[in-house]
């Protein structure tokens, strides 16, 4: 007798990262499917400018009061698991916003299983990486780079490339998806965090 899949809340900034309800799934479902099988659930998604922020008084910067609003969204509505995707656009500061924030909602919601993560520079870098195209992460204009290279432009295209992932041709210098993915894999082992 298998287990109850874990319930998961997801996050991201628009259609190519949770899609569009009742029309199509985006990136960070399929990858979800793709990596955690049916051991992980997608029961509701919000996208980043849609998050009902946290305490502001106490979490001052926007990055964090979205992480933890996020958390909280998932923990109330009795999901086991978050997974979000937030693109860096060349900004460190807000990346290191991002993982602090990981590690803020990891310990306010204890009985929740945090996989959130910074795509370098965008989530089509990801997409190039998927397509086993390395340096994939230097590009500061990845999405330029997709529709020139690959002829890539609309969401379903995008998410078609994550359908096809093989993991083994992920280049080795994906370093953030190559850590998304194993944060993602994490959710499914019984009793990490």
């Amino acid at each position: 007798m298998s287990a109850e899949p874990i319930r998961v809340c997801v996050g991201g900034e628009g259609p190519n990262d949770i899609g569009r309800p009742d029309q199509h799934d985006g990136a960070v479902q399929v990858l979800i499917r793709k990596i955690g099988g049916d051991r992980l659930m997608v029961v509701r998604s919000r996208r980043w400018k849609d998050i009902k922020k946290f305490k502001a008084g106490d979490h001052r910067n926007p990055e964090e009061r979205n992480v933890l609003g996020l958390a909280l969204e998932a923990s109330e509505t009795k999901c086991g698991a978050l997974v979000f995707v937030r693109d860096r656009d060349e900004d460190v500061e807000r990346e290191r916003m991002i993982l602090a924030a990981i590690d803020k909602a990891t310990l306010t919601f204890a009985e929740l299983r945090v996989a959130g993560g910074v795509a370098t520079e965008a989530l089509e870098a990801w997409v190039l990486a998927a397509k086993g195209e390395a340096k994939s992460e230097t590009h500061r204009h990845p999405k330029l780079r997709l529709e020139q290279r690959h002829q890539l432009r609309t969401t379903a295209e995008k998410v078609a490339a994550f359908e096809s992932l093989d993991e083994r041709k992920l280049p080795k210098d994906a370093k953030s998806f190559r850590t998304w993915i194993q944060r993602v894999r994490a959710l499914t082992v019984p009793g990490a965090s």
